[in-house]
This record gives C-alpha cells, sequence and structure tokens, in this order.
C-alpha cells in the first residue's frame, strides 16, 4: 500500500480545510460550514479505518496532527533559493529521510 500518496491526500484536504476556516473567518456569516464538516468528516474517518495497517493509520494521525501549512512556507522559502542552493537542500532532506546525521557547525570566529 503506498502510504505516501495517502498522506498527501489527507494533507491536502486538511490545507483546503484551513483555507476554508480562513475564509469563513473574514465573512459575518460563514457559507463554507457545512464543506468543511465534511471535510472534517473524512479527516475522522481516515483516522478511524479498519480498511488500513497500523502503520497506515499512524502516518495518518501524524500528518493530521501537524502543521500543514509549514510545508508551504518551506516550499516558498525554497523557490527564493538559487539552482545550487536548492540542490543542496535536496541533498540534506534526503539525507535525513534516511535517518542519517547531519550537523551544521557555523563559522569559525
Amino acid at each position: 500500500m503506498k502510504a505516501t500518496s495517502l498522506v498527501a491526500f489527507l494533507h491536502h484536504i486538511k490545507i483546503a480545510k484551513e483555507f476554508g476556516e480562513d475564509f469563513n473567518r473574514a465573512l459575518s456569516k460563514p457559507i463554507l460550514r457545512n464543506y468543511i464538516t465534511r471535510l472534517d468528516y473524512i479527516l475522522n474517518d481516515f483516522q478511524a479505518s479498519i480498511h488500513f495497517p497500523d502503520d497506515v493509520r499512524n502516518a495518518i494521525r501524524d500528518e493530521l496532527q501537524s502543521d500543514v501549512m509549514i510545508v508551504e512556507a518551506i516550499s516558498d522559502r525554497i523557490r527564493l533559493l538559487n539552482p545550487a542552493q536548492r540542490e543542496v537542500v535536496e541533498m540534506l532532506i534526503d539525507m535525513i529521510i534516511k535517518g542519517e546525521e547531519v550537523m551544521f557547525v557555523g563559522p569559525e570566529k
């Protein structure tokens, strides 16, 4: 089972919910309440589903408890880097995913 695709699917649902709630906050009469309730239903249903193995349910819970907007913030910052800097960031991410130790050393004084 491809857990990463499922987590990405749920990640986008949670982002949609966040934007819907933000939109509603700007209105005197929230108009997206029913849609947000439906998104909550989907998110809660996936967390409790018996159709997924434990590792997938755990990945779902972890994703839903995280700050999904941080991924967008990281992407925004990466776009500001030049191509060589983006390659370094990609390499660091790959190392972290592999479980390798990454140490940052500040400039010598």
